[in-house]
């Protein structure tokens, strides 16, 4: 076998929409288990965190990488068999800048709240609480998420 009938039955091959979807799955795959042992590698060594939050970041992380890789075969995919990508991203992008316009606050309210609960400081709350025929006094106030 020759050379350029190496390159002709490869060429033959690599032409095939499925045999495009196997090699771009497989090489999507690999790029995010690979990025998801980065993230808990990098994250488990850190001493920022407690063990227990440091868990929930990465499980977080890996399922933002996930679905990352998910979306990019689907989009992947879509190109493959000769669907216009470009105009369904620019589509999603204006999409997410209505959402982030409208989810400001949420998102804000959110970041705001996780940094409180990461800093870990819990001050000791006192007051006295009263209503009809109660008295409530508040010894302690602790922030859960």
């Amino acid at each position: 076998m020759s050379i350029k009938q190496i390159n002709e039955l490869l060429e033959a091959i690599l032409e095939n929409n499925i045999t495009q979807l196997i090699i771009g799955g497989l090489v999507i795959f690999f790029i995010a288990v690979f990025l998801q042992r980065v993230v808990r590698s990098v994250l488990s060594r850190t001493k920022l965190m407690d063990g227990k939050e440091s868990d929930t970041v990465i499980s977080l992380l890996q399922s933002i990488i996930k679905y990352i890789a998910v979306i990019g075969f689907l989009l992947f995919a879509l190109s493959v068999f000769g669907l216009d990508v470009g105009g369904m991203l620019a589509g999603a992008g204006v999409l997410g800048i209505i959402i982030g316009f409208g989810a400001q606050s949420l998102v804000q309210d959110l970041l705001a709240d996780s940094l409180l609960c990461m800093r870990n400081n819990s001050k000791k709350v006192t007051g006295l609480l009263s209503m009809k025929h109660m008295k409530v006094s508040l010894k302690k106030l602790v922030f859960a998420y």
